[in-house]
Parts: structure tokens; C-alpha cells; sequence
């Protein structure tokens, strides 16, 4: 099999949700059914270094805490809210955007549009005016 140096996660909550699906489905899944694969798949790759990429970690308790932490080859009790605190403490940070470094410069474009490409834009336009007069509930 492969052995990774670095196995990322990128949109770490979807994948952590998803095998927390699949482990509480485990005990209701017959063995042959295929639910647990991704279950499986995910906690088998093998690398020297595992990491998690979120905007929205799972916090809702020590259980999902624990569950997210397995994906990352740390195991924590899943009852204990102190050291579900002291893993996220010591593991899990959150970077905050300094935009100091970057200058923000505005650059218009004017572009001619086909007769084809001007249908499928106004069309675009459109639908996107009606979406914003039913709002988000649809009516």
C-alpha cells in the first residue's frame, strides 16, 4: 500500500461529518453492505503527518471532537470535555486575515460579448434577479 508523507483533509468538517456518519451506521450496517468504506478508507491512510483543513470545526461536544481526532491519529475519550478542550488548545488554531500585505488595486475590463454569450448572461442575470425577489426560502 502507499505511505504519504503528508495526508491533508481539506474541508475537514465534511469529512469528519461524513465518517461520523458512517461509524454511527456501522452498528445498524450489515458487514457486507459497503456503509462503512469510506469509514475504513479515510482512518487507513497511512502518512507521517496528518492534517485537517476548516473554517467550521466540529464542536458540538467531546464526542465530535474525539471522532475529528481520529482522522488525525489522536485518540481522546469520547466523554471527556477536558481533554477534548486541552486537544483543541494544543492542536487547533485559527488564522486571522492581515490584508496589510496585500494592496488592493480595482482594474475594469470592458469586454464585447457575442450575440451568444450575451443571452447566456442575461439569462444568468435573471435567474439570479428572481432567486433575490423570492429570497432565500423560495416564495
Amino acid at each position: 500500500m502507499f505511505h504519504f508523507r503528508r495526508v491533508v483533509f481539506d474541508e475537514f468538517h465534511e469529512v469528519a461529518r461524513a465518517t461520523s456518519q458512517n461509524a454511527t451506521a456501522l452498528g445498524a450496517a450489515s458487514v457486507g453492505s459497503g456503509a462503512a468504506a469510506p469509514f475504513y478508507a479515510l482512518h487507513a491512510l497511512e502518512g507521517r503527518f496528518h492534517w485537517g483543513l476548516t473554517a467550521t470545526p466540529l464542536l458540538s461536544g467531546a464526542a465530535s471532537v474525539a471522532h475529528m481526532a481520529t482522522l488525525l491519529r489522536v485518540y481522546l475519550p469520547f466523554d471527556d470535555r477536558g481533554e477534548a478542550q486541552r486537544f483543541l488548545d494544543t492542536w487547533v488554531t485559527s488564522n486571522t486575515w492581515d490584508d496589510a500585505g496585500a494592496p488592493m488595486e480595482e482594474h475594469w475590463i470592458e469586454v464585447d460579448l457575442s450575440p451568444q454569450e450575451r443571452a447566456l448572461y442575461l439569462h444568468q442575470r435573471n435567474l439570479l434577479a428572481e432567486f433575490a425577489a423570492e429570497g432565500p426560502a423560495g416564495g
